[in-house]
């Protein structure tokens, strides 16, 4: 565990400025995330799953025929999928980021857990490819 303080952007109506700074703690080492193609209804993160087109099972639309796609990682013996995370930066819904510096190179987070705990998220950093991230809590 290592505990970073991190800078905070906001987007205002003037663009992205500078808002301080978070202290957030790194609780993880890297995790590869893992694709499942083939989920059933009785996967807990069904909810998640996607066929061909991005299509959940909610959607009128959706149609498994050609495959079905869930990406997600395990953390602490819980499954998490990929799609239950919001980015961070969108302009639109979380208009803030939260990044850092380590060994000369900007390292920020990309998304906050929107469907777990709402008072003390998880936050992870995905790595350059998406194939692995990091877990992070606010301190």
């Amino acid at each position: 565990m290592k505990n970073i303080v991190m800078r905070v952007e906001k987007c205002g109506n003037n663009g992205w400025y500078e808002d301080g700074k978070k202290e957030f703690c790194r609780v993880s080492r890297w995790i590869t995330v893992k694709q499942n193609y083939h989920p059933n209804k009785r996967n807990s993160l069904w909810y998640y799953v996607m066929d061909e087109y991005g299509r959940k099972p909610g959607d009128n639309e959706f149609n498994p025929k050609n495959g079905l796609f869930l990406d997600y990682f395990t953390y602490k013996g819980r499954n998490y999928a990929v799609e239950q995370f919001w980015l961070l930066g969108n302009v639109f819904y979380l208009p803030f980021t939260y990044s850092y510096e380590e060994k000369g190179k900007r390292i920020y987070l990309s998304a906050v857990d929107m469907d777990g705990d709402l008072f003390n998220p998880i936050y992870v950093e995905f790595d350059e490819y998406g194939e692995k991230v990091r877990i992070y809590e606010e301190i």
